[in-house]
């Protein structure tokens, strides 16, 4: 029972993808458009048949026309009232206009006014139509982009399941009431459906729209008419072929989807002449069409397109249709209408919907909605009008003929003429795939990141033949860009023939063609393509000179070993490289040192020749490789740095420590490079050098270096590594002790932990935890109840360092008592409520689990007792700012400092000369500040000092107060158009601490990072970077706000808006591309730029950064995906026939 039953939760869990929290919501939206489909479909039947009856079907194709028009004025007017009212008012007055027109419908009825059955069913068109596109705007509302690419699919079942009920019912229903009565129904079901609407959306939290864009110092945006949307829309589907395909797909999908309905309609109107009898079968029509649809589009739509691609399951519908309207050709009648109708019907609301809508993915979501909006908008209203005139054509002029004995009604020969529409149909729709095709190959060069990654990621799946053959064609196009592409994605395809393929390209005239394929062809296999790539070798680009040698490389033939000789001299770098190692491969590298003066004068060239160097001493194990590699990590470059270390890490030996231990003070991706390299060396001389590993470890005054070598250690083993961690567990430096805890982790839970080192961190934990209460007891002398700004400051800091050492404590426990059970008893801890039962289950878990003595001062510190009546936690102020004055951190210093500038007490002065000597200087710059703050005229000797001071940050401060003394705010002003800073280090520092992708920062990297930021002040209107240039700095907008846009078709398009303490420019940043997008200052905007190295390399420290920012990329992707990827309209129109 196991089995099925998982299987079964598993297909479930596809078909209803509802997460938990969604149930109810899902289950009102399922019922809302069931009672919508419901009404519709009984409607819709009752419409059609007193059409026929009343009117006569012969005039059915001059409504065609006039649903068309009707539909796109009414969508001009919805989209008119839509932006100019609440949406649930206008959902709720539209479906009131709806139920009041249906009834007065049904009173008109009563004296069968012939003239009014043509105003019933363009009435009733309608209403289908916003009906439906007021639900998926209505769900759109209640799901925001990634839960409605889940949820939408499923939610249309609900329709499905509606017309299935009415196929159940609906002769029942139309005997008892009589088909004029079936308009009251669809009235009551619109009003069932508004209920449940309603409530929903009174009782759920609606998606925000994406915010809007201010409009100061901005002209209000035009809107264009109709006439210019359409000229626009046609010049946008004539550039692109799969826009034209989609176009002439959707124009004759719904010509020849006419055609058959008015021609079903026909046939059905003469087998059910009676209007009850007639209303009756169309809902059963209806019902079988929907059980159909929702078999197929469940079972079977999404597995075939995952396996045939949407290239080819794109053209099932034409080519059903051809074999329809062939049937009808040959044999006119019912069966064959029918079936034609019905299979035309059900693929187009399966694969065709299907693979039609994903065909729009290779188009950039800015672009998307638009395009949709017009071929939906306007070339199928356009198409259901053509095919009305068509159809009116060939009922007024075409007669039945008479052919030997047999007789051909006009509904038969105007298949004949259908069926070449549909074959053309099926024509246009094979020409997708090439589109398709042609449009990802451009995304994988877009700038879009998104585009590029899903362009890839199509293109990877496409290894049928059709697919292949459309990608060997482009290799014969006459773009150099197209061909370099389709070759590097045949390499990723690896198929049989893509090198006989991409041979064939080595000798094209375009220099990087050449150049790719040489490439491409020495990693598929070059065995059968020597002499070819070996002529490559005299090529007058150096690109395609350097890939053949590499090419021969993978060949391993020694015999080109005396053609690759003169490539030695070659003026290009790369080849010469290239040639050196395939000749050290070939012969062996007993002949490297042989090449080595050559590499020698590479490492002494320029950039690129350095880095050319250390590609080539990376791949040769000699001596002399280490003597050149370990300068290259001084080297001017951090690139260069980084690229040296990343190659002692294949070569090294421990004789590279001492170069290697200097580089772990470096940049933080040199740290992690060398860090790396020297824990490679060790393993890989089976553990030499960790004496002087551990000797460094303790030995160097730079705590940073202290902090990686620990790290270090703690990837090895033996007595010599337990006894350094031991001896650097009490290291002043917090940083130290954290690596120190990590690496003792890492000890514990790779073999025996020995038990010097249990005491020693039994030792360090209790000196944590008195810590801890120093720290309590600082608070509350000093800060009982934080009044102003700067009380706040330091209380808020005091507290992040307590919980900094609850931290610290926790892994140490986890190291003695469990990583694991530790871990849930904190995290129960951090997010548990007080008053909450799990608070206090996670410290009866810690009472028991933890040593008695270091648990029991754990839970005194968690769990404090009551203090007895009359007695105060409050100690001796005096004494908490001595020790603040001595605290390790420097950030604490500052903060102190900058607490006596508004709280000077008697010994204020006499603590901020003190700190005025202190050895940081972001401590010194805030004593400088406070002291003026707080004894005005009387501390002039030490900022007139500080005015001279070599410390520029003590000079700026300085002119900073001298500013303010003599003209206050507007000083500040003018020395900041001059280009000055004039916020301290500690103000930068808070400030930054309450923008999201800071917050998690610790105080002192804060104020590291606020040493490197600018201050930099913008105009209203002036553009603060545009879209396409190179990426330098992120800025975070301190004051102001700021408008995000993009330059699309000559018009600009507001994306966003945004304010104090958001940020903007990290995406070009953390992708290495140009920026994506321009930003201008709506307002006097004053701002902080961070520049992209010091990002980065704060990124790399710090990788929860890189997720905070993903976080919030997420978040404006959702809003932006509302508006440009208009789901809710595309499925609203999915219905519409």
């Amino acid at each position: 029972m196991t089995v099925p039953s998982s299987r079964m939760k598993l297909w479930l869990a596809r078909i209803a993808p509802i997460y938990p929290g969604e149930g109810r919501v899902v289950a009102l939206c399922l019922l809302v458009n069931l009672f919508l489909n419901a009404g519709i479909t009984f409607g819709r039947s009752a419409r059609d048949s007193l059409f026929f009856s009343k009117f006569g079907i012969q005039y059915l194709p001059i409504m065609y026309f006039f649903n068309a028009l009707f539909l796109v004025l009414c969508s001009v007017a919805y989209s008119f009232l839509a932006d100019r009212m609440d949406r649930g008012k206008l959902r709720t007055g539209i479906s009131m206009i709806f139920i009041a027109g249906l009834l007065v419908s049904r009173v008109i009825l009563f004296g069968h006014p012939r003239y009014f059955y043509p105003v019933l069913y363009v009435f009733a068109q309608i209403t289908w139509y916003f009906s439906l596109m007021q639900f998926w705007t209505f769900a759109g509302d209640l799901f925001d982009t990634r839960q409605a690419k889940r949820l939408f699919p499923f939610l249309a079942v609900g329709a499905l399941l509606g017309m299935i009920s009415v196929g159940l019912t609906c002769k029942k229903v139309i005997v008892a009431i009589g088909t004029e009565n079936v308009m009251v129904v669809w009235a009551g079901l619109i009003f069932a459906a508004w209920l449940p609407a309603a409530t929903t959306y009174r009782t759920y939290p609606k998606v925000p729209d994406a915010v809007k864009t201010g409009t100061a110092s901005r002209v209000p945006a035009v809107r264009p008419s109709e006439w210019q949307k359409i000229r626009a829309g046609f010049r946008e589907i004539k550039r692109e072929p799969l826009l034209q395909s989609m176009g002439g797909y959707i124009l004759l999908m719904w010509t020849v989807y006419s055609v058959v309905d008015f021609y079903f309609n026909k046939t059905v109107k003469a087998q059910y002449p009676q209007t009850d009898e007639l209303t009756a079968f169309l809902g059963h029509f209806g019902g079988l069409q929907g059980f159909l649809c929702l078999a197929v589009q469940v079972l079977l739509t999404r597995s075939i397109i995952a396996r045939l691609g949407v290239g080819t399951t794109i053209n099932f519908h034409p080519a059903c249709l051809v074999l329809g309207l062939s049937w009808m050709s040959a044999s006119y009648g019912f069966p064959s209408v029918f079936s034609t109708k019905l299979a035309d019907a059900t693929m187009l609301y399966t694969f065709s919907d299907s693979s039609y809508q994903l065909l729009y993915n290779p188009i950039a979501l800015e672009r998307r909605a638009r395009i949709r909006g017009f071929i939906e908008g306007y070339i199928r209203p356009m198409s259901l009008a053509a095919s009305g005139g068509l159809i009116f054509l060939g009922e007024r002029f075409l007669k039945p003929v008479t052919i030997g004995e047999r007789e051909f009604a006009v509904g038969q020969q105007v298949s004949w003429g259908a069926v070449l529409l549909a074959a053309t149909w099926l024509v246009v729709a094979t020409t997708a795939k090439r589109g398709y095709i042609r449009a990802l190959l451009l995304n994988l060069k877009g700038s879009s990141p998104t585009l590029r990654q899903s362009a890839a990621a199509a293109l990877s799946k496409m290894k049928d033949p059709s697919s292949l053959s459309i990608l060997f064609r482009t290799l014969s196009s006459e773009d150099p860009e197209q061909i370099v592409t389709a070759i590097q994605l045949l390499e990723t395809l690896a198929t049989s023939d893509a090198a006989d393929r991409i041979a064939g390209l080595i000798l094209h005239p375009d220099a990087r063609v050449r150049a790719t394929a040489t490439a491409a062809l020495g990693r598929l296999g070059p065995d059968k393509h020597i002499e070819p790539i070996t002529s490559l070798l005299a090529d007058t680009d150096p690109r395609v000179r350097a890939n053949a040698v590499e090419a021969l490389h993978k060949a391993g033939d020694r015999n080109i070993v005396e053609k690759i000789m003169p490539l030695l001299r070659d003026p290009a770098v790369r080849a010469r490289v290239n040639s050196l190692l395939t000749i050290t491969a070939l012969e062996g590298v007993s002949a490297a040192p042989d090449w080595i003066p050559s590499i020698t004068e590479l490492a002494h060239g320029d950039s690129e020749a350095r880095s050319a160097a250390i590609y080539a001493l990376a791949r040769l194990p000699v001596e002399q490789s280490m003597d050149l590699l370990a300068p290259l990590l001084k080297d001017p470059e951090l690139r260069i740095r980084c690229e040296a270390a990343k190659a002692l890490r294949r070569v090294g030996t421990p004789r590279v420590f001492p170069a290697l231990i200097e580089a772990l003070g470096g940049a933080g991706e040199l740290r992690h490079d060398a860090r790396r390299a020297i824990a490679k060396i060790v393993e890989r001389s089976g553990g030499q050098g960790t004496e002087e590993l551990a000797r460094a470890a303790l030995e160097t005054p730079r705590a940073e270096i202290r902090s990686e070598l620990a790290d270090v250690l703690g990837r090895l083993s033996g007595p010599t590594v337990f006894d350094t961690l031991i001896k650097l567990l009490p290291d002043p430096e917090w940083r130290v002790r954290w690596k120190v805890l990590k690496a003792f982790g890492r000890l514990s839970r790779s073999g025996a932990f020995p038990e010097n080192a249990r005491a020693a961190l039994f030792d360090y934990a209790h000196s944590e935890l008195t810590s801890f209460r120093r720290s309590q007891a600082i608070s509350r002398a000093l800060l009982p109840h934080p009044e102003n700004e700067s009380e706040r400051i330091l209380a808020e800091a005091l507290e992040e360092d307590r919980l900094n050492i609850e931290e610290r404590v926790f892994r140490t426990l986890g190291i003695l008592c469990g990583h694991d059970r530790m871990k849930s008893i904190f995290e129960q801890l951090r997010s548990a409520d007080p008053a909450h039962a799990g608070r206090a289950d996670a410290l009866e878990a810690l009472d028991n689990l933890a040593p008695k003595k270091i648990g029991k001062e754990m839970l005194a510190i968690l769990e404090p007792p009551p203090l007895p009546r009359g007695a105060t936690s409050a100690g001796q102020p005096a004494r908490a700012l001595d020790e603040l004055m001595h605290h390790p951190k420097a950030w604490l210093r500052a903060l102190t400092a900058n607490y006596l500038g508004s709280n000077p007490g008697a010994d204020g002065r006499g603590m901020l000369l003190g700190f005025l000597a202190d050895r940081e200087p972001v401590v010194r710059e805030a004593a400088l500040y406070a002291g003026w703050r707080a004894f005005a005229d009387s501390w002039q000797p030490q900022v007139d000092f500080a005015a001279r001071s070599s410390d520029s940050r003590l000079a700026r401060c300085a002119r900073r107060i001298e500013a303010e003394r003599v003209e206050g705010a507007s000083g500040l002003l003018k020395l900041r158009e001059k280009g000055d800073s004039m916020l301290l280090t500690v103000e930068k520092a808070v400030f930054m601490k309450s923008v999201s992708v800071f917050a998690s920062l610790e105080g002192e990297e804060l104020a590291a990072l606020a040493e490197i930021t600018l201050e930099k002040e913008f105009k209203p209107g002036e553009v603060i970077f545009e879209e396409g240039q190179q990426a330098h700095h992120l800025y975070v907008i301190v004051e102001g706000k700021v408008e995000v846009f993009r330059r699309v078709d000559a018009t600009e398009q507001p994306l966003s808006v945004l304010g104090e303490r958001e940020f903007f420019g990290e995406m070009a940043i953390l992708d290495d591309e140009p920026r994506s997008a321009s930003i201008r200052a709506l307002e006097p905007t004053l701002a902080l730029k961070v520049d992209r190295e010091s990002f980065a390399e704060l990124i790399h420290e710090r990788p929860q950064i890189a997720f905070s920012i993903f976080k919030i990329l997420t978040h404006r992707l959702r809003q932006k995906n509302m508006e440009a990827d208009n789901l809710p309209a595309y499925e609203a129109t999915r219905h519409l026939t």
